[in-house]
């Protein structure tokens, strides 16, 4: 069987609306044309690819699966790669222009039926791209197009109205999303009063600092009296202090109308130690999630090593990670270790980091947490789910989602459903009604593959604010790549309302 050779190509994304009857990039690159319909299938119903080109040296392309998968998750009409632990479409894994897979006899203009029969329902992420191509000085660079397929499911029970998306800020990584009881949204240092549609920034530069995915105000929690908190995502040590650790702590006295210049706050773990991440991480990193239990004081989602954890994990130079809780009781001054969520080595390629932390209208504690990254060459990377039913002293988990993904985050929304918003690939989110025992209702926000790090908030009742990082995304004004988060508006009500 013979497939093509992977390389490193210049990233550029297709934007995808759903419910869209077709999917368009701006003319760009090599594209004159390039389209997708329908985005959402039911099971058995047929998708059409249409390319256009005007290079008449590209002769062949491939469709595959942007990232590794288990070989049981080849899709019928794709063969599994072993070396790259990928799935590529058609017998030999190319697609000939004017080729047998080829519907259109034209030179330069590919058309590409694909059968979904026994596709199972949910979200499939593809990549197109040539697979083949002289480069030279007039010559553009290889480049692709991601896209994504949703196979409905019967058990899907709500109407999702998805705005096309908008730009929000220069970034990668959607940092933090908040909103006030007065229905304030905060975010990346500045705020909106219309649901995120306009924003204006912060006045004080130290809320600027390092935006998207340092030691930025990560706004968290509203007290009673409509005070607010939030943490900074790095701590730092102590020196000469084993266990102690610094953080940064925000605060606003006025419902978010402004926000006050941080204070130092300090962490006492006696096991952490600083260890490799995707860097080095001196100190345990605050999850963006802080919630309130019944003594009146606050536990904070956390991560990092203990000096325990010296178990590799497949990703060279670094140790598996767990997911812990610090607890204050003076109202976010001082913070000390309380639980640990999960430490179990050889789940996943990286053990339980990146999590979002909430608790649901009967009390209990309910976390999402990440494994690892699909983007490496290890294959089972699940999205879990844990429970803790006294007030997060012990933890029941991990329970599969059913799906992998990064950087996820719940909502419970004012409805009682709970939202998660994940990525990597594209951006996404999935609905529970029993309280993520079982989920439903996966939609694709953007397909392109590296827009793994969401956030979502309730801005009015069954309406969600959804901001995604793009790395080198295509940007749908201009037709230029570039590094951005951008923000939609999403309306989630049942069908039958």
């Amino acid at each position: 069987m013979r497939f093509p050779l992977q390389c490193k190509f210049i990233t550029l994304s297709i934007l995808i609306l759903t419910g869209a009857a077709q999917a368009q990039t701006p003319h760009t690159g090599i594209y004159t044309h390039f389209s997708v319909e329908p985005l959402s299938v039911k099971q058995g119903q047929p998708i059409t690819i249409s390319i256009h080109t005007s290079f008449s040296d590209i002769k062949n392309w491939t469709i595959h699966h942007p990232y590794t998968i288990l070989k049981e998750e080849t899709l019928p009409g794709f063969q599994f790669h072993e070396e790259n632990q990928q799935a590529y479409y058609g017998p030999n894994g190319m697609i000939e222009d004017n080729g047998q897979n080829d519907l259109d006899p034209e030179a330069g203009k590919l058309r590409i039926q694909i059968s979904t029969k026994d596709w199972p329902s949910g979200i499939h992420n593809f990549t197109i791209e040539p697979s083949a191509i002289h480069k030279g000085p007039d010559h553009p660079a290889l480049d692709y197009r991601d896209f994504a397929i949703k196979v409905q499911d019967p058990k899907d029970h709500l109407a999702i109205s998805i705005e096309p998306d908008r730009y929000f800020a220069e970034g990668t990584h959607f940092n933090t999303m908040f909103v006030t009881s007065s229905g304030r949204v905060i975010s990346d240092g500045k705020y909106s009063d219309d649901k995120g549609y306009t924003w204006k920034p912060y006045t004080n530069d130290s809320l600027l600092w390092g935006k998207g995915h340092s030691q930025s105000a990560m706004i968290s929690h509203e007290f009673t009296d409509s005070s607010l908190l939030g943490l900074a995502y790095r701590t730092l040590p102590k020196e000469g202090e084993k266990g102690a650790f610094i953080g940064q702590r925000y605060t606003s006295d006025d419902n978010g109308q402004t926000i006050k210049d941080p204070f130092e706050c300090p962490f006492t773990v006696p096991h952490a130690v600083g260890s490799h991440g995707h860097a080095y991480h001196p100190g345990p990193l605050f999850m963006r999630s802080i919630v309130e239990i019944d003594d009146g004081s606050l536990l904070a989602l956390m991560c990092g090593w203990f000096d325990t954890d010296t178990k590799e994990s497949p990703v060279h130079g670094q140790n598996y990670r767990r997911s812990f809780l610090t607890r204050s009781t003076d109202n976010g001054q001082t913070w000390k270790y309380y639980s640990t969520i999960a430490y179990e080595p050889n789940w996943g390629s990286e053990g339980w980091n990146e999590g979002s932390l909430k608790k649901l209208e009967n009390g209990t504690l309910i976390a999402a947490i990440r494994s690892g990254s699909d983007s490496q060459k290890w294959k089972d990377n699940p999205l879990c789910i844990f429970y803790s039913k006294d007030q997060g002293l012990t933890w029941d988990g991990p329970h599969r989602t059913g799906i992998d993904g990064v950087y996820p985050c719940l909502v419970v929304m004012s409805n009682g459903v709970l939202a998660c918003s994940y990525g990597r690939p594209g951006a996404k989110i999935m609905f529970s009604a029993d309280q993520g025992k079982t989920w439903t209702d996966h939609t694709s926000v953007h397909p392109e593959r590296y827009s793994g790090y969401t956030w979502i908030a309730e801005v009015a009742p069954g309406e969600l604010l959804y901001g995604f990082g793009l790395r080198n995304g295509l940007d749908p004004e201009t037709g230029e790549r570039k590094n951005m988060l951008r923000l939609t508006n999403i309306q989630v009500v049942q069908k039958n309302q």
